[in-house]
C-alpha cells in the first residue's frame, strides 16, 4: 500500500487493489496469497510479525512466487534492512528486514 518514495506516502486506488488481485489469481501458493494479504492490511510489517500473522515460514520463497504476478500490475514486494537494527523478543539486535508492497512505475 506504499509507494516507494520517502513519505511512504499510502496509496489507496482501485488499480492496485486490482494488481493484487488479478496477482493472486494466478497463483496457487496459499502461502503467497497469505503474505500478500497481510501486507496489504498492515503495510510495512517486520518478519517476525509478518511471519507470525500469515503463518508463514519461508517468507522469502512466498514473495518468490508472487513477485512475478504483482511485477505485471506495476508492484512489488520488497524487504529492506531498517536503518537502525530490529531486536528479538529477548531484546538481542536482528537481522529482521522490513517487507512491503510498493509502486515500481
Amino acid at each position: 500500500m506504499y509507494c516507494n518514495t520517502e513519505g511512504r506516502q499510502r496509496i489507496r486506488d482501485a488499480a492496485f487493489y486490482a494488481g493484487i488481485e488479478a496477482a493472486k489469481r494466478q497463483i496457487r501458493s496459499k502461502a503467497a496469497k497469505h503474505l500478500t494479504d497481510v501486507l496489504v492490511r498492515r503495510g510495512p510489517t517486520n518478519s517476525a510479525e509478518l511471519a507470525r500473522e500469515a503463518g508463514v515460514c519461508n517468507l522469502s520463497d512466498a514473495a518468490a512466487k508472487i513477485r512475478p504476478e504483482l511485477e505485471k500490475h506495476g508492484l512489488t514486494i520488497v524487504a529492506r534492512r531498517p536503518p537502525t537494527r530490529l531486536r528479538n523478543r529477548f531484546g538481542e539486535p536482528s537481522d529482521m528486514h522490513i517487507w512491503s508492497i510498493e509502486v515500481i512505475r
